[in-house]
């Protein structure tokens, strides 16, 4: 006799971790569907569920952050962004698991009366074999009603730990000779003086990666920038012709001393080879007179000038090394050197 006993067993929806970095410009992405799911959730996000990461999806991730304590909040969901979801993720399944005592009293006693039935079955199959003469015996087929599956107990942690993340390969932001450059831009003696003095470009590439921008400071010198107002009139343009602000300058330059003016990134994500313009208004330089011309030198005096995290979720901020391959470049950094035509 064959007896089939089958229980059915209770379907537990977990949700999926997060394996890989989203950022914005991504399209029909499964990973940004769950993250928008997610946001959801956590009352964070109120647009729709599409799979594409654009401005309202970067906003809600930046609010994640915010909440977790993750700095900056840059709205690029990497490595530390991805732990914190992953361990809300993780908590949630462990409450939601049923525990046993959640079967009913009438399961229970179905499942009793099951075993009660077999057991009777077994003791009809022994005094069938012990028997010489052949015995008829009944058939009984006990009715089996699908019943939950007996779920183990789980036991709760009482730490979490965060499924791991895989880091992506491809970030570079090492400063290489390929990371950071820069080019003087139009003559350097004879130079007519203007408002808008494009002087130098600067280019920041980190390959095939993403770098996040923190900040970089120019130092003038010479006899133009001993003029006064003169760092009033010093700007840098990114590569959409935006002004990027100024966190700090010191005082005018004054006779053979130098100043400084320094630019705030705010966090900004590069990709790709990104140029930004040095902008001076030389217009503020005192006219040349005699057989004296004006000169201005604008340089990067110090590694610690130019600065970015060393992951685009905001890791550790690091600067420049001392010296810049190919060609031992060492500080300070001559971006140019210029000097104005006599009576400019």
């Amino acid at each position: 006799m064959v007896m089939v006993l089958i229980l059915s067993g209770i379907s537990l929806a977990h949700a999926q971790n997060f394996t890989g970095n989203l950022y914005y410009g991504l399209q029909n992405n499964p990973q940004v569907t769950q993250l928008q799911e997610f946001l959801t959730a956590q009352g964070l996000y109120s647009g729709p569920v599409t799979g594409n990461f654009y401005s309202l999806t970067m906003s809600a991730v930046k609010a994640f952050q915010t909440q977790q304590g993750i700095s900056p909040a840059s709205g690029y969901f990497g490595p530390l962004t991805i732990a914190a979801a992953n361990e809300i993720i993780a908590t949630t399944a462990e409450t939601s698991v049923p525990p046993t005592q959640a079967l009913s009293a009438a399961a229970k006693l179905e499942i009793q009366t099951l075993l009660q039935e077999v057991a009777q079955l077994q003791q009809q199959l022994q005094l069938s074999e012990s028997s010489t003469a052949p015995v008829a015996t009944q058939n009984i087929q006990p009715s089996v009603q699908q019943q939950p599956q007996i779920v183990p107990p789980v036991q709760q942690n009482t730490t979490t730990t965060p499924a791991p993340v895989s880091v992506p390969t491809q970030i570079s932001v090492s400063p290489t000779p390929y990371g950071f450059s820069w080019t003087p831009a139009g003559a350097t003696s004879n130079r007519g003086k203007t408002t808008n003095d494009e002087i130098a470009d600067v280019t920041f590439n980190p390959g095939n990666g993403t770098i996040l921008l923190n900040s970089m400071t120019i130092t003038f010198s010479g006899t133009a920038a001993s003029s006064t107002g003169f760092l009033s009139g010093v700007k840098l343009l990114d590569p959409s012709g935006n002004t990027v602000s100024v966190s700090g300058q010191t005082a005018d330059c004054s006779g053979s001393g130098t100043c400084s003016v320094t630019f705030n990134f705010n966090s900004r994500l590069d990709s790709g080879a990104q140029m930004y313009k040095v902008i001076v208004d030389d217009s503020k330089a005192a006219v040349a007179s005699g057989n004296n011309s004006m000169s201005l030198y604008a340089t990067i005096a110090a590694p610690a000038d130019v600065s970015y995290y060393d992951a685009p979720t905001g890791g550790s901020l690091v600067s420049l090394p001392a010296v810049l391959q190919p060609g031992n470049q060492i500080f300070p950094l001559n971006l140019n050197s210029v000097t104005y035509a006599q009576g400019s």
